[in-house]
């Protein structure tokens, strides 16, 4: 079971950080639709923010890096 801790949100984008059993996780979502779940179990809560925070602040048409 996943315990959501976070969620970030603009414009069209959000994402919510979740905490499983096995470590953190983040759904990212575009227009209501979910594009990807990234799974980083062996990173801080403070990584997970921030692969969040850099989702919803990239530019459309820019490709999403993530740390």
């Amino acid at each position: 079971m996943k315990e959501l801790y976070h969620t970030y949100a603009k414009d069209d984008r959000y994402a919510e950080v979740y905490k499983s059993s096995k470590g953190f996780e983040i759904d990212l979502y575009e227009f209501e639709t979910i594009v990807e779940t990234r799974k980083v179990h062996d990173k801080s809560e403070g990584f997970a923010e921030d692969v969040a925070d850099n989702w919803v602040q990239c530019e459309k048409g820019r490709q999403f890096l993530w740390i």
